[in-house]
Formats: structure tokens, C-alpha cells, sequence
């Protein structure tokens, strides 16, 4: 499924196969989506911006290859409930993911599976989510890596996270700007393979961590 008309809204749907966005303020609601048949169950292509994505259910069914829940630019995800997919959202420019559970992830071999991923981008707000990447294998519950393009105005918030190698990881490669990530007021399982945290900001970036806990206790989590 298509959808290319600015403004145009799709709800109750039910629908076997991936859904394309190519036009801005498209509203997808109160739906489902499974047998995904591209590389991501809903796909925001082109420049577009004020997508939503509201009270949507995103099957990814643990095929192998593997599939994305959500990937692209100009969108907000709020209250969608992702499971069976390798990554949940891969995320570019201007994205919210809000009031989400990402849940169940599947690894297929060679995947580098995480919760949300971004390899670069501005205004990323990840806020209010539960994201367990435990169980499977997986890479991390959040990854905001300046790894394709400099990064800025990130930020993760108020978010239950667990699993991964590192449940959290954050920074840049050589050459690129990690820019100013914000960590703040997180919770935090304990089932990472290594740590909490693996960051390394660039040299004109920096990784604010304030206010974040461990779920099971609440003593302060030290970067």
C-alpha cells in the first residue's frame, strides 16, 4: 500500500504486506500490520514531514531476512507496539518515537539487531517508551551513532530500556559529529550482555547523562 496524498488518513486497517509513505501529514492509525513483504513494515520516504503513526501494531514475524518496523524522516511514532522485527525504527531527520513499546525483537543471522537506531540525523526524540531488547541476541535497546552523518539535537527521555550487548549506545565514528546527545531520567534493566552504556562522543560533541536509574532499585546510574 501507497500512500501519496498530503493530509490523507488511514485508519482500522488491517493490512498483509508493507505500507509506503511519500507525502507529508499522512495520518496511520488504529491499525495493524503483518506478513511484511519489503525491507520495513511502514516506510517514510522522501522529503516529506508530519507523518503520523498512532496506535498502529507492527508484526515483523521473525522472518529471516529480517524486516524493519518502522524506517525513514518527518515522523512521529506514538503509542505503536513493534515485536518480530530485527530493528524497530530506524530513524533520520525529525523523529519522535512516544508512548511505545518495542518489544520481542528477532536477530536473524548477520542482523545487528536495535530497539531504535539512528546512524545519523538531526531532532531525534525518543520519549516515554518502553524498549526490551532482551531475549534474542540483540545489539542494544537504543543506538544513536554518528556513523553515516553527524548527529544532532538527540535526545532519549523517561524511557524503560533493557537488553543488548549495551543497552545504550551513543557517539560517533571518525570524521562524523556526535553533537550534543541527551540521556536523562531513563530507567534501566539489568540483562545487558556487558554494561548499561558503551559511549564515545566526538571531539566537538558531548553525551549529557543526568537523572537515569536502575528499574530494580532506583540507585543513580553512573555514565
Amino acid at each position: 500500500m501507497t500512500l501519496s496524498t498530503p493530509g490523507q488518513v488511514v485508519t482500522g486497517l488491517d493490512v498483509r504486506g508493507s505500507i509506503v509513505v511519500t507525502a507529508s501529514n499522512v495520518v496511520i492509525k488504529n491499525s495493524r500490520v503483518r506478513d511484511v513483504d519489503n525491507d520495513a513494515a511502514i516506510i517514510v520516504r522522501g522529503n516529506v514531514h508530519g507523518v503520523i503513526i498512532s496506535h498502529v501494531e507492527i508484526d515483523g514475524g521473525k522472518q529471516t531476512p529480517s524486516v524493519v518496523g518502522i524506517s525513514g524522516s518527518g515522523f512521529t511514532a506514538d503509542a505503536v507496539n513493534i515485536h518480530g522485527t530485527a530493528d524497530g525504527i530506524d530513524a533520520g531527520d525529525n523523529v519522535v518515537v512516544q508512548n511505545s513499546w518495542i518489544h520481542d525483537l528477532w536477530v536473524a543471522p548477520g542482523d545487528h539487531t536495535d530497539g531504535v537506531q539512528t546512524a545519523g540525523g538531526s531532532n531525534l526524540l525518543i520519549v516515554h517508551d518502553t524498549i526490551d531488547a532482551t531475549g534474542a541476541p540483540t545489539n542494544s535497546a537504543v543506538i544513536m551513532g554518528a556513523d553515516l552523518g553527524d548527529l544532532s539535537n538527540t535526545q532519549l527521555r523517561d524511557c524503560l530500556l533493557d537488553g543488548g550487548t549495551y543497552t545504550v549506545y551513543a557517539g560517533a565514528d571518525p570524521g562524523n559529529s556526535s553533537g550534543i546527545i541527551t540521556i536523562a531520567n531513563n530507567r534501566y534493566g539489568d540483562h545487558a550482555q556487558y554494561g548499561p552504556n558503551s559511549f564515545r562522543a566526538s571531539p566537538d560533541g558531548a553525551i549529557v547523562f543526568t537523572g537515569n536509574v536502575w528499574d530494580a532499585s532506583g540507585a543513580p546510574l553512573r555514565e
